[in-house]
């Protein structure tokens, strides 16, 4: 049974001017992170609302509930409105903040390098991630000064998607995009690929800051150049490092990057890459090509997992250097080195050291230093306005056992 009775009274005035209230809240924003609506529309609704003479509530029941239920409906309205107040205030004050670590990383450029010519600023993975970026940050800065460029370096950790330094919940594709305000010539970017992040980086194009993408393209922007290996080449690598350690009879399980820590289009080509290896040789079979959500922190539990579903396995490719640490490490405890062939990525010493002792078999890695270089040269070459190119392939390199290496182009 459905009931219908009429608000007076002091509930109307209440909610009336709470309608009001938020009506001519919203009449001036335009857009808010935190909550993507269309503010004009919104605004105009809810004064109408509040123009209405005579409000009604519809509600399951007998006659007899009408007040309880009105009382209700009030106080239900009063706790929303406070609670996104708070939330909306919270995320101003949050873009607040942003702005202000901007400006702040802004002024350390200036009054540590006021005689430089450019002034540039980089955003990469912490190097408390990956040893991989903490050597990348050490060849961009050496880069920078022999180049006559101030730099500025930000850091965020890898799938929190968050600044470590300042440590403000902000998303990256905001950061990126108040870069569009500063005064500087440059932007080098090294976050996954998204829908927002590109068109933070057209934003920052429009403003006249050339951006320059980090081993995590994005082709659709308007990126001035990418800077970094080709993860087809990079699975196509691995691939055949597994054909190489098992010839005959492999049985090959492969795990990609986690879905946090790359972006859709490099997973998609680095297991097109694997795979077009794999395929190439008729005594190797592919049972499964994994896609976790999240990086592993141990790696005994899906090592159990995966000789449970598969008892066949024999050869693991694993696409991250955290994986192929957190898996070799399994294969020491479980004591099956050797009867599991590990390929992976080894860009650290620890990574490496796996390698020379055979419980990695094979691996592939990238040449920070060069990268770090690739990237000062093009931005500097991009700011004076010369030539450069749109892709800068810093290549792959295998590792075996006996410290050989193998250049990949």
């Amino acid at each position: 049974m459905m009931t219908t009775c009429r608000i007076t009274g002091k509930q109307a005035f209440i909610i009336k001017n709470a309608l009001r209230s938020a009506g001519r809240f919203f009449m001036p924003l335009t857009w808010c992170s935190a909550f993507p609506l269309p503010y004009p529309f919104l605004s105009k609704a809810l004064l109408r609302l509040s123009k209405l003479r005579v409000l009604y509530l519809t509600f399951p029941g007998k006659a007899g509930y009408h007040s309880l239920m009105r009382k209700i409906l009030v106080l239900g309205i009063v706790i929303f409105a406070i609670l996104f107040l708070l939330l909306f205030g919270y995320n101003l004050a949050s873009q607040n903040a942003l702005a202000r670590s901007v400006r702040d990383s802004l002024a350390a450029v200036k009054a540590t390098a006021r005689q430089a010519s450019f002034q540039v600023m980089a955003i990469l993975p912490s190097r408390d991630d990956t040893a991989y970026y903490s050597a990348i940050r050490e060849s961009l800065l050496a880069a920078a000064s022999e180049a006559d460029i101030a730099l500025r370096l930000l850091e965020y950790r890898l799938g929190a998607q968050n600044l470590t330094s300042p440590a403000d919940p902000l998303s990256l594709p905001l950061l990126v995009e108040s870069c569009s305000m500063l005064d500087i010539q440059g932007l080098i970017i090294a976050i996954p690929d998204s829908p927002e992040l590109k068109k933070a980086i057209d934003v920052c194009v429009e403003a006249g800051i050339p951006v320059l993408t980090l081993e995590y393209d994005s082709p659709l922007s308007r990126r001035m150049s990418f800077i970094g290996s080709n993860p087809f080449q990079a699975g196509y690598s691995a691939g055949l490092l597994a054909a190489r350690v098992r010839p005959t009879k492999a049985r090959v399980v492969c795990v990609l990057p986690a879905l946090d820590a790359d972006s859709p289009t490099g997973r998609e080509s680095l297991r097109m890459g694997l795979l077009s290896a794999l395929d190439s040789y008729g005594d190797m079979r592919v049972l499964e090509v994994l896609s976790p959500s999240q990086s592993f922190q141990e790696g005994e539990g899906l090592l159990r997992e995966l000789r449970e579903r598969h008892p066949l396995l024999n050869v693991l490719i694993l696409c991250t250097q955290s994986d192929t640490m957190a898996l070799a490490q399994a294969l020491i405890d479980l004591n099956l080195v050797g009867e599991i062939n590990l390929i992976g990525v080894a860009n650290s010493i620890e990574s490496k050291r796996y390698v020379e002792r055979g419980v990695v078999q094979a691996a592939i890695f990238r040449d920070p230093v060069l990268a770090g270089k690739a990237c000062i040269t093009s931005i500097r070459d991009i700011i004076s306005g010369k030539a450069a190119s749109a892709y800068v392939d810093t290549g792959i390199k295998t590792l075996l056992p006996a410290g050989s290496e193998i250049g990949q182009k």
